[in-house]
């Protein structure tokens, strides 16, 4: 199944990108997500700039069915590889990788930051999948309001980050 998203933002690519890449703000956007506990990794690697967010989630929004399969909560870890800004027009682009521990879901995507020095858009798109017989296609249609869930909740954090910074 895929996912598009975008989010638009009132600020340049350097601006949004600096966001993006402060752990306060991730550390912001994943307690906006509902996460009983989190950490964040940032580092500049040979493949780019590279975001790693771990959090704890309750299970209590999953499907009784699921619930009784993962437990009470599962680890969550979100990892986005950011490219060096492009010498014209300062766009990245980037990969994003989730993994739900004990969760059978593939969750792999392409980002990429456009505009100007004034408005950026942040253009997510993803593939969801999951290969077990017969429940696969319940496994990917339950993450998939939770993932735009998150998406939505870096947007509202993202707005008013970029109005206080």
């Amino acid at each position: 199944m895929t996912l598009h998203a975008s989010i638009d933002y009132a600020a340049g690519i350097g601006e949004v990108f600096a966001m993006l890449t402060d752990p306060d703000f991730q550390r912001l956007k994943i307690e906006a997500t509902g996460a009983l506990n989190h950490h964040v990794e940032i580092s500049h690697t040979e493949q780019g700039w590279q975001v790693v967010g771990r959090r704890t989630m309750p299970t209590d929004d999953a499907p009784d069915a699921a619930r009784k399969m993962l437990g009470e909560t599962v680890l969550v870890t979100q990892t986005e590889v950011w490219s060096d800004a492009s010498d014209d027009s300062g766009a990245r682009e980037g990969t994003l990788n989730v993994k739900i521990e004990g969760v059978p879901l593939t969750v792999t995507g392409r980002m990429r930051l456009e505009g100007d020095d004034s408005r950026t858009t942040e253009v997510i798109d993803a593939e969801l999948s999951s290969r077990v017989p017969l429940l696969g296609a319940k496994i990917v249609d339950a993450a998939k309001p939770l993932l735009l869930s998150a998406i939505r909740a870096e947007r509202r954090c993202g707005e008013v980050w970029l109005r206080e910074h």
